[in-house]
């Protein structure tokens, strides 16, 4: 294997805690600050994870979409069976946990953004990490994140 290919290699998760800044290839970084559950306006018990997205100062080489943006879709909880729980199709307004992040929130390159994304989980699951997940694609490497919840 080449030292190109190594480093196009799939990768392990990163393993931190909640709280813990982690640095991205593309001079970004993510933050999951906290998890707590909550309740909807609708009485529905949700789980809200407290996030914060930092864009690289430059659009990503091989990137055509020049409008940056962070995604919800990338988040989700796991709890102590790996079950995966993941942004909800449908949500109502949450007077608990503000702001909540549309599905996908416009952003500037450089620019951060610092909100809350729900999960499918409520106060029964026993979260034990919130994960971010982005995909491998033909510019970038996948980037598996885990946070411990305490």
């Amino acid at each position: 294997m080449t030292e190109t290919e190594a480093a196009k290699a799939p990768k392990g998760p990163i393993k931190v805690s909640i709280g813990d800044t982690v640095d991205d290839e593309e001079g970004g970084s993510i933050t999951a600050h906290g998890y707590r559950v909550t309740t909807d306006t609708l009485g529905k018990k949700v789980g809200a994870v407290d996030i914060e997205v930092c864009l690289g100062p430059d659009v990503p080489a091989g990137v055509e979409d020049a409008e940056g943006h962070v995604t919800t879709d990338y988040w989700s909880a796991v709890d102590k069976e790996n079950r995966r729980y993941q942004h909800p199709g449908e949500w109502s307004e949450n007077k608990d946990v503000s702001p909540v992040l549309d599905p996908e929130t416009p952003a500037s390159w450089g620019d951060c953004v610092r909100g809350w994304a729900l999960l499918e989980t409520n106060d029964k699951t026993d979260v034990t990490e919130i994960r971010y997940y982005r995909p491998k694609d033909e510019n970038r490497n996948a980037t598996d994140i885990r946070w411990a919840v305490k």
